[in-house]
């Protein structure tokens, strides 16, 4: 693999971990230069606290809470989020979108019965909290639009319920409010299939991550992905951010084997009807997967 490319391919740096350890870190953006906003996952193992105080952000972050058993309803654990004078707790996988300038925690994970995997990201680099003269308390929304559950019970793919199963997504301003958009999803055919064909871009940064779903052998993949990047076929079998810069051509996407079911999901900005180009879109923006020298986003 090409050493330019290399540095896309994010995997987790694997620390000891012992069973006691209540979370288990994955990928931190803060851990590799590369990713030019704010991205942290992780299992937690047992309960825990994530954050004991309040703080505020000059962005929108979005947190996800999943379960690692496969159940895409029920979390296996209860998730407490103070955000401004509002709280939310509940026992479902869920996302939680919180508005720009707006305090939020403490967040804490209790009553759990399973591990859980979350992930946290933001479009900011710093996640340093604002002055408290800065936060905007009354930008708080109604609870209903920052947090969503399972909404992909009507999903329509060849492949769905055969070899993935879409979770959630959030279209911003949509599905909840904000601009952070995701999809989150399983993988758990073993047989080899293309989960998506041809090359696009977009015109900001996004995350697209692969994870094994086993808290207990957190740096285990259980499968074999390759995934395109600049006309670059890459291939790779262990836990996995791919970053990708804004206007870099990235994907196929092929699942080559899945042993065990995979959490896959991605993360970045919708940037309105110019942020996707396909196939003949690519040559109208005098832009040819492959043919695009990749930036040096530090």
């Amino acid at each position: 693999m090409s050493r330019q490319f290399e540095k896309y391919l994010i995997h987790p740096i694997e620390r000891p971990v012992t069973d006691a350890d209540a979370k288990v870190d994955l990928i931190r953006s803060k851990d590799n230069p590369v990713m030019s906003f704010f991205y942290e996952s992780a299992f937690y193992r047992r309960p825990c606290v994530i954050c004991d105080k309040e703080y505020a952000l000059p962005y929108d972050e979005l947190f996800c809470f999943l379960s690692t058993t496969g159940d895409d309803i029920n979390l296996g654990a209860v998730v407490s989020f103070q955000i401004a004078d509002r709280k939310i707790v509940t026992d479902r996988c869920c996302m939680i979108q919180v508005p720009a300038f707006v305090p939020h925690g403490p967040i804490e994970i209790t009553d759990m019965a399973e591990p859980i995997f979350s992930y946290c990201t933001g479009m900011g680099l710093e996640h340093g909290s604002l002055p408290k003269e800065n936060w905007r308390p009354q930008d708080v929304l109604p609870l209903e639009e920052m947090i969503i559950y399972y909404n992909c019970g009507d999903a329509k793919d060849e492949h769905e319920g055969i070899n993935q199963k879409w979770i959630m997504k959030c279209i911003p301003n949509k599905t909840m409010k904000g601009e952070i958009c995701s999809s989150l999803r399983r993988f758990f055919g073993t047989d080899g299939w293309t989960y998506v064909e041809s090359a696009h871009l977009h015109s900001s940064p996004e995350i697209l991550a692969y994870y094994g779903a086993d808290p207990w052998n957190p740096y285990e993949l259980g499968g074999e992905y390759v995934h395109g990047v600049n006309g670059q076929l890459l291939t790779f079998t262990k836990p996995t951010v791919v970053f990708m810069p804004a206007y870099v051509p990235h994907c196929p996407i092929v699942v080559n084997k899945v042993d065990k079911h995979n959490i896959w999901h991605s993360a970045g900005l919708a940037t309105g009807p110019i942020n996707r180009r396909e196939g003949q879109d690519l040559k109208n923006l005098n832009v040819e997967a492959g043919e695009v020298e990749m930036p040096e986003p530090w």
